[in-house]
């Protein structure tokens, strides 16, 4: 009965109630929603393919959750944010712990918005050898600091989250689409491309997954420090190939259920 309780009385809290955390630079303290312990057995809901995949090592001090480089693809996955209260739409920063202690690449894919970010250390490709396009890789021998490193992303949560084990070109077909609601959670997932993709890789290594909530994301503007008016001036962009599956599938099946909303969320990142 206490602990019933306890959690009727954890539900009902205020936002404000739950704990600001420093989320490192640029963000500065933020509301802490979900944290996942890669380390420990049953911390949030779990994937991996193929099963076994993972395994847990300590690096640096600290419980990390390491996928061998060798064979096919594969991947571990932890839902973050079931219960806890997220909004479609809302800002929240996604937070990796990872080891700098050797080569290392992984891609960490984020399907509250349909992102995938590639993360490498030393000399590791950060990409593939093998694939139906002639890809221009490079090992850059770039100093390892030996310490644990934190990669951050904001984004905007979708209405409507894919599962895992369902590509984004065929979202869209019968009966896959993307069923998750933001009361669910949604999967972030720590992937890598089969060993002789990246051969110098040690393989990909996290010990903590954070998701944090910007209550007031006007204040992420970053100030432009424009060059003297006399000399050249160059605008930045980002182009994400094929990623308008998101709102160009039927209406029942989009993860942002309004068009333009989905370009907003794009417009507010790049300030």
């Amino acid at each position: 009965m206490r602990t019933r309780s306890l959690s009727l009385l954890l539900a009902a809290m205020p936002l404000a109630a739950y704990a600001q955390v420093d989320a490192g630079a640029p963000f500065g303290k933020l509301r802490l929603v979900d944290e996942v312990d890669c380390g420990a057995p049953k911390d949030h809901e779990f994937s991996e393919m193929p099963a076994g995949a993972s395994r847990v090592e300590t690096i640096l001090g600290r419980p990390n959750r390491v996928l061998p480089n060798a064979g096919d693809a594969k991947y571990f996955a932890y839902r973050l944010g079931k219960g806890k209260g997220l909004k479609p739409g809302g800002a929240y920063v996604l937070s990796v712990d990872f080891p700098e202690d050797r080569s290392r690449s992984m891609f960490i894919v984020n399907r509250g918005a349909e992102m995938v970010r590639g993360v490498r250390t030393g000399q590791a490709l950060g990409d593939v050898i093998w694939t139906y396009t002639n890809n221009n890789n490079e090992s850059l021998k770039i100093p390892l600091s030996g310490k644990v490193r934190t990669w951050k992303t904001l984004f905007y949560l979708h209405d409507r989250m894919m599962e895992l084990g369902v590509e984004t070109e065929k979202a869209g077909e019968s009966k896959l689409g993307r069923p998750g609601k933001p009361e669910d959670g949604f999967w972030v997932a720590i992937a890598q491309s089969r060993g002789e993709n990246d051969p110098i890789s040690a393989g990909a290594a996290v010990s903590r997954i954070r998701l944090f909530e910007v209550t007031d994301p006007a204040k992420l503007k970053m100030p432009i420090q424009r060059p003297p008016a006399a000399l050249p001036q160059r605008h930045l962009f980002w182009r994400e190939e094929m990623a308008d599956g998101v709102i160009f599938d039927p209406e029942k099946e989009r993860g942002v259920l309004k068009p333009a909303d989905w370009y907003e969320y794009k417009a507010r990142l790049m300030q």
